[in-house]
Formats: C-alpha cells, structure tokens, sequence
C-alpha cells in the first residue's frame, strides 16, 4: 500500500505540479459529469414527451407549473393552431383531479370530478369536447367497459385521470380496451396508483401520452401525475402505421419473415387488417399477393404444391352482395392444390351455406362458426382427411358492435397437409341449436365458440318476495327488424330475466325472416310470421292488434322493439310498479327506458317518475287505455315510431312510469347520416342498470296524489341554485362535489306556459335530450326531474304550478331580450 501511495503522489506531483491543481482538476471533471447527466435525462424525457412529427403532440416539460397567470397550468408557448391541455390525477381521496383543455376546466377546478376514472373526450377533427365523464370503477367496472365498447368511436380523443383508486373492479378486459387508445400503464396500474394520459382510440400500444406515479408500499396513496403540453389537429388524422394494431412487415424476402422452412415446405404470412381501415396483407413463398385487390370480404389464393406457385387469386366481397362467385371458384380447385384465405372487415352478411361447405370440404373447422366482424385465416387443401391444423378464427367483442383483434400469423406450409379428427363427447347436446347454427350465419356468440350445442334454459326467480306476482304472467311481444344479431341479443337478454315464463313470450316478425320461426323456438318462444311486407311501424301495429287477440283477458302487454336488449331485473323492475298501476287510472304504462337517462345525469337507479310522454322501445301498456285511445286509431295516433312522439298531443291527463336510470338498452345506429333526433337519442352515452336486483325506494309514491305530495316536499326542502347565464355545461359545478341525497331546483322565467326557450337551454346545458326543433321530453305538469352525482335536480318554470315553491328572495333565471 506505501508503494501505491508513493507512485500516486509522484504521479500527480509530475503531471499537476501540486495537490491543489489536482483537487481542482477532480472538481472540474465532477461538474462536468454532472451537467453531461442532466442534459443526458433531458433528452429522454423529453424523447418521449416533446414535439413528435408523427403525432403533431408538443409536450412541455412535465413539472409543475403555476398557475397563477397561466392558461390550464401552462406558459403562453404554444405555436398558433395549437391547443393547451394540462391533466394531473386526483391527491389521495380529498383533492380532485384537473382536467383543462384550450383553457377551460372540464374535471376539477369546481367540476365535475369522482373517484375512479375521469375522461374528457374530445373530437379528432374539430378538435371540441364532445363528452366529459367519471366512472366509479372502484365499485364497479361494467359502465366504463360499456362506455369504451359502443359509445367512443374510432380515432377520438380522450384526456384521462384517475381519482383515488381507479383498480378495484376495472376489468381486465377494459384495461385491453385502454391499450387501444395507446397506453401502456394501464396494464400495471395497481391500487391507487395514479395515472394520466392523453390518447386516442386507433393508437398502437404505448403511443399515447402518459405518465404513471407508483404507490410504495409505506403510502397510503400514489403522488399525483401530471402531463401538459399541446395538441394539434393531426392527432386526429391518424396515418395507417399508427391505426392498425399490429405492423406485419410482409417483405419480399425468401421467407415471409418466416424460419427458414426445409426443402418440402414454403413460408405464408397472413394479416387480417385492422378494423375496415387497414387492409389484409397475404405474403407467399416469399412474394407479396393481392397488394392491390386486397380488401373487405374473403381474399383467397390457390397454389400449386409441386411448383409453390400461386395459380389464381381472388377477392369476395360476401358483405356486399351473395353474387361473389366465391363458391364456384373454391369448387374449382383441384385435387391437392392448397388454398390459402384471410378474412377482412366484416364477411358473415351473404356467406351463403354453399360457401361453407366448400371451405369445409377443404378442411375449414371454423368457418360455420364465423360472425359478424369476426376474423378468420385458413391453409386447406384438395383431398385433405380431417381438419386442418393452418386455420385461426378470432372472436368480435359484444356480438360483433365492434371488430375482433386482427390475425397476424405466420406458417410452414408442407406441400401435402396432414388433416386431423375431432372428437366431440357422446354428451347431451342441443341438436336443434347445432343445425340452426350450422344452416344459418350473423348470429354471433350465439353460434361461436363451443356455445352452438348448449341448452338455453330460463332463468329462475330467486327472490322469494317476487313469487307469484302477476308481473311474471304478463304477455310479452317482440317484435324484431331485419339484424339478425340483434335480434339474438334481445331473446337472450329476456330468456335471462329471471322469472321469465317462456310460453307468454310471443314474437311477430315478417315472414321473409322465415329463419326467425327456428331461432325463437330454441329459446321455447311462440312465433308468429306474418304474411306481409310493410315498414316497422305498421309491423308494429299489427302485432299490437294480434297480441290483444292472443290475450283477451290480460290487462297488460309488454312491448319490445327492434334492436331493445333488456337488463337483467327488467321484470322485477316492472313488478315494483304494477300496484301503482293497478291503483291509478293516469297512469298508462311502465316505460323500461328514459330518454333523458343520459351518463352523468342519470344516476339514482332507485328512483322513478312520472311523465307524460311514452318513451317507446321497451314498455308495459295498459289494455284499458288501448282500448280506449288506441284500437282503430293507430293510423291517427300512432303511425310513426313510439320514441317519436305516440299520442303526444292526445293523450292529455295520462302519464307513464319511467326509471331514473334506464331497463332497456338499444343498440346505437351505425349509420351516421341518420337524423340528429335518432344520433342524440340513442348514440350519445348512456346509464343503464346493473346485473343486481334493484329496490325502487320510491315505489309506494307513485301514484298521482302521493307523487304530487312527495314531489312538493321534495323541492320545499331543495336547495334553489342561482344561475345568471347559461354556457357550456358549468351547470354540472352548480351541484357541490361530495353531496349526495340531496334536492337542488333552478326556477327559470317563462313568458307563457309554451315557452322552452330556457328549459330547452338547462336542457342543453345538463346534457339532457335537446333539439332545436323539440320540445323537451320526459315533463311532468311542465318540470323535468333528474339526478346529478345521486342528487335530485328539478327544473322549474314560472308557469307551472310549483313555481309557487321558490324561495322568496331567490332571483330566477330570467329572459334576455
């Protein structure tokens, strides 16, 4: 160690001259590493949150910033076009989180906010905030799942933050969901942990922008994470690298990105695409196929197995039309040549039985199991025994509401394919199920998945109070459209009601459905085709007019429209209010849906009102009023659709029953050029029901005198709420966060008993049901009632007659001229 020490102190004393210089040396050396590291850590987090060309996304330095003087948290540097957001989780279980686009606060800041998750969902193209919502998924987790799957659509923007604990029932399917939209955390996030990111639906795994604070094992609580920055329009017009899920380079090497495969085989790679976006890739023997015909509907090669050659190629657009030729072209094939296919977008709609049959005798297993956008590849062959081992068949969520996962396989394909058998179980089967299955295509999960065998059974009444009551012996009519799957859905969601009574089930439908009569006998449902060709409505009258004829002596029918799924308790629900019914000759009918039952002011499902209008779609109607307003006159009072408007001129002094929080679902429309009435009402997000039993707390309150009493004690002890102006939906800031149980009223001037021009404005400004060419729905005796953050709120007019009831020295919110 001595002779260390002393060759290091001549070592330095000759090339420093003293131990001063050589200090000072160190020192400099230190600082220089240090500033080297801190521009080192720069660059990384700023390589993953700066200005990314592909995204056109600037994110600022993530720290905190003041806010004092500032626009949503951030200095004034965003470039023109270029619109701020700042997005920071919720602080323990007291400090909510803060969401702030284009310099308004739309979560936090005195809004809307609640434990759990909290987006803000913008428009990719005009770059606006269409919805802002919380979802509880720490009690539960099915609602947001259900958001997610139908109501956010392809490519738009959502700004999200969790509050307290976002984990405990989020499911992990929801988590998949998420992944789509770009983040990565989500799949790690553990109890109240925090997160935040800003992504959009169509982004690839890990593109969205997000941070992630862990919660330590010492703490009670994660800190807060926070993202700011600025976005552009172009996060909206996403390019196809990053729209699919999935980037197969299908190159023209020897392989197809495949191993190599020996002198007997030959390299395939198939992609379904993504979506109806991205379209199928086919690569063979090293050589890209159909690059330019690929598309929607089956694309199928042939090949030699001798040569490894393509012969022929193809694309069948079965969606499009059942004239493809698909079928003529598959017989075609000659013995031992391969057939190679992929699928693309959606292909079930005229996949005839003779198509089947021919991919079958190929060695196709699931090709009788395919369903509306599910996606599919398979490698037959000519002359092969048993199935093929070259065949991928990948389910579509939610009986095809939105695309499978798309297929991305690669395979060694040997020139002569070796088959294998299938055994199945000598056990009970439903044969009838498995031939309907086998015939017939656009099922869905109905006929998928090792499900076409199983025995539908009803479900049982485990509520023991419930035995008995007349509600369960109440006729049913469905009447279904021309979506197969949808109609599927809705017989099983009343097979699954418990209690249902299969035989007081019947169903009309036109006779050109002639597969409808074998469908609702699976189910052990009465079919009634009818020999006629007619619009919905006038199907619906009919059926109306046959069900009465079938039930003479039955006071009630329920009704349930095309495409209307019913929750689980539907008919515990209906069993609740049937004294009131029974009690009061103004009311006419129990409605299963309410058409003001928005997300976010739809959330006491306890409670039910009184209202004169017939919300449609899923109903208990009362035989007497029939008789009375109804019978012959349907041309007059009824000839359009029930949602739109039946007897709402002529039915004066008559209300229905309708749920606070929705027992009946119906399907979005597809097809966006529908009328904005048909958008609003059934596109925009929803409340619906859960899967338990739900006790109606108001239930012996319903009819009309003790509505009225219980209704007035309701608003002498509201809080009245001063609201100056109306803009934007700061009205959702009047109810206090954290308050629930409680009544708010907002008393507004009306010049006459018909003016709305300030009910339809609170309408709007609650999210409510609201065009400029209709009256409000869902009145009674001119107010609106619904529930904000489990919180009654009730709109007053100064022509009704609870206006009366508003504090004496409270200042309504009046007309300007």
């Amino acid at each position: 160690m001595t002779k260390i020490a002393r060759l290091s102190r001549r070592i330095i004393l000759r090339t420093f001259g003293s131990y001063k210089k050589f200090v000072f040396f160190v020192c400099i050396i230190f600082a220089v590493l240090y500033v080297a590291k801190s521009i080192f850590m720069t660059q990384n987090i700023t390589a993953d949150r700066l200005h990314d060309e592909t995204r056109n996304v600037t994110i600022l330095a993530d720290v905190s910033l003041s806010e004092s003087n500032e626009v949503c948290g951030i200095p004034e540097t965003c470039p023109a076009g270029r619109h701020r957001f700042y997005v920071k989780s919720g602080y323990q279980s007291h400090v909510p989180p803060r969401i702030c686009f284009d310099g308004v606060d739309y979560i936090g800041k005195g809004k809307v906010s609640g434990r759990g998750v909290n987006i803000v969902v913008i428009n990719e193209v005009t770059l606006t905030v269409e919805e802002v919502n919380t979802f509880d998924t720490y009690t539960s987790g099915e609602e947001f799942h259900d958001y997610l799957t139908n109501n956010i659509t392809d490519f738009r923007i959502i700004l999200f933050a969790t509050f307290d604990d976002a984990t405990k029932a989020l499911m992990k399917e929801t988590r998949k969901l998420l992944n789509h939209f770009g983040s990565t955390k989500i799949s790690v996030l553990q109890f109240r942990d925090a997160l935040v990111f800003v992504g959009q639906k169509g982004l690839t795994q890990g593109s969205a922008i997000e941070k992630y604070g862990r919660r330590f094992l010492n703490r009670d609580f994660a800190e807060p994470a926070e993202v700011t920055g600025c976005l552009s329009s172009a996060v909206g017009k996403l390019s196809r690298s990053v729209v699919k899920e999935s980037n197969p380079e299908l190159s023209n090497s020897e392989n197809c990105g495949v191993v190599n495969c020996g002198p007997d085989g030959f390299p395939i790679h198939l992609y379904s695409g993504y979506q109806n976006s991205e379209i199928p890739r086919l690569c063979i023997g090293g050589k890209k196929i159909m690059e330019k015909e690929a598309g929607r509907g089956f694309n199928v090669a042939v090949i030699d197995p001798k040569t490894k050659t393509v012969v022929k190629f193809g694309r069948f657009d079965t969606y499009r039309s059942s004239e493809t030729n698909l079928d003529a072209f598959l017989e075609s094939v000659n013995d031992d040549q391969i057939v190679v296919a992929v699928t693309h977008d959606e292909v079930t709609m005229h996949l005839s039985a003779a198509i089947k049959q021919q991919f079958e005798s190929l060695g196709s297993f699931y090709i009788s199991k395919l369903a509306m956008r599910d996606a599919w590849c398979f490698v037959g062959q000519r002359g092969l025994q048993g199935r093929s081992p070259y065949e991928e068949l990948e389910f579509a969520p939610n009986g095809g509401i939105t695309w499978s996962d798309p297929i991305d396989r690669k395979f060694c394909i040997p020139s002569k394919l070796k088959g294998f058998s299938l055994v199945v179980a000598d056990v009970d089967r439903n044969t009838k199920r498995i031939d309907f299955c086998r015939d017939h295509v656009g099922y869905g999960e109905f006929c998928a998945g090792g499900r076409n065998d199983e025995i539908v059974t009803p479900a049982p009444l485990l509520d023991e109070q419930l035995l008995n009551n007349v509600a369960f012996s109440i006729p049913i009519l469905i009447v279904p459209g021309a979506n197969k799957n949808a109609f599927r859905l809705q017989l099983e969601s009343i097979i699954n009601n418990p209690g249902i009574r299969p035989e007081m089930v019947s169903v009309y439908f036109s006779k050109e459905f002639e597969e409808y009569s074998k469908l609702v006998d699976l189910f052990a449902f009465r079919s009634f085709p009818l020999d006629m060709k007619t619009n919905y409505s006038e199907l619906l009258m009919i059926a109306l007019e046959e069900i009465w004829w079938q039930h003479k002596d039955s006071k009630y029918v329920i009704v349930f429209e095309e495409e209307v799924v019913a929750r689980r308790h539907y008919l515990g629900f209906v069993a609740q209010c049937l004294p009131a019914l029974e009690a009061d000759e103004s009311l006419i009918g129990i409605s299963g849906w309410n058409e003001n039952g928005f997300l976010g002011v739809s959330t006491m499902p306890n409670y039910v009102y009184r209202t004169e209008t017939i919300p449609g779609l899923g109903f208990l109607l009362k035989k007497s009023f029939y008789d009375t307003h109804m019978k012959g006159r349907m041309t007059s009072c009824c000839s359009d659709r029930s949602w739109n408007g039946w007897l709402r001129n002529t039915a004066k002094g008559f209300e229905m029953l309708v749920p606070d929080t929705s027992f009946v679902m119906r399907r979005p429309f597809e097809d966006t050029t529908q009328p904005e009435y048909l958008v609003q009402l059934f596109n925009r997000p929803r409340a619906y029901q859960k899967r338990d039993p739900v006790l109606l707390r108001n239930k012996g309150e319903l009819t009309k005198d003790r509505y009225e009493e219980a209704l007035i004690r309701l608003l002498k002890s509201s809080t009245a709420l001063l609201l100056t102006n109306i803009t934007g939906t700061e009205c959702f800031g009047m109810i206090p966060a954290g308050v629930t149980e409680k009544s708010f009223s907002i008393y507004f001037e009306q010049s006459d008993e018909n003016d709305d021009s300030l009910l339809s404005r609170l309408c709007q400004c609650f999210k409510l049901l609201y065009l400029s060419n209709y009256k409000p729905p869902g009145r009674h005796n001119g107010i609106i009632r619904f529930s904000v953050r489990k919180n009654h709120v009730l709109l007053i007019g100064s022509k009704t007659g609870y206006y009366g009831l508003k504090p004496k020295d409270h200042q309504p919110l009046k007309i300007r001229s």
